[in-house]
């Protein structure tokens, strides 16, 4: 049985310290084992502002 999922986190800047790239690491793993799951994965990255409409960005 496979399942869609989503990914949500916090969004990344270029401009990114350390800390905040390794988010995306952490994504990148979570992302390969629940694919190697066989499970359908897609990363929808968060600015955390819930009144902002473009808060959610698709990669």
């Amino acid at each position: 049985m496979s399942f869609k999922i989503i990914i949500l986190h916090d969004e990344v800047s270029n401009f990114a310290t350390l800390d905040e790239q390794e988010t995306l690491l952490q994504v990148n793993q979570i992302e390969k084992v629940l694919s190697d799951l066989k499970h359908k994965v897609h990363r929808l990255a968060f600015n955390g502002d819930l009144f902002d409409s473009s808060a959610l960005k698709k990669p």
